[in-house]
């Protein structure tokens, strides 16, 4: 029932002349890092739904197709930091095609520092940035000036045939 529920939210989610879906890729700059799906933002979910997407160890990489809306926890395997992270499809620009909100969740924690283009802002435990982008990389440091961990805007080709 929960399955049928997704799909059929992300169904209805498609609108004309925006692309349905984008690509997000995760990857860990320092420790590993655990990606966990929380669902959708508009959808009237359980606020204690979680599907584990995967493990990233440090270097490496991990794609996956996204839809508008969908939420996603970054966490530090060693427990150094966690971020949320809202995707959003922007269907009124072809320059910045994507929303970008990131909040640092780790409220027992310290701040990170999100690089987005030549800018960086700091972000204290609770506090929330948003922008919209095209495809970009943004790159996550965590309070001692390591790298955390990045994530990659990019065009789903599939979707744009």
């Amino acid at each position: 029932v929960i399955l049928c529920f997704f799909v059929l939210s992300i169904s209805v989610l498609a609108t004309e002349g925006k692309p349905e879906t984008l690509k997000i890729t995760f990857q860990a700059s320092g420790p590993a890092i655990a990606v966990t799906f929380l669902g959708l933002q508009i959808a009237n979910m359980d606020p204690d739904y979680e599907i584990p997407s995967g493990i990233v160890e440090p270097g490496e990489r991990k794609t996956q197709r996204v839809h508008d809306g969908h939420v996603f926890k970054v966490r530090a395997a060693d427990q150094s930091f966690a971020a949320k992270l809202t995707v959003g499809i922007n269907g009124g620009s072809k320059d910045q095609p994507f929303s970008m909100h990131l909040k640092n969740i780790d409220f027992g924690g310290q701040p990170f520092e999100l690089k987005h283009g030549e800018e960086f802002v700091w972000l204290e435990p609770g506090q929330e940035v948003g922008q919209l982008t095209g495809e970009h990389v943004f790159h996550i440091t965590s309070a001692k000036h390591t790298p955390a961990f990045a994530i990659e805007y990019s065009h789903d080709e599939e979707d744009e045939l």
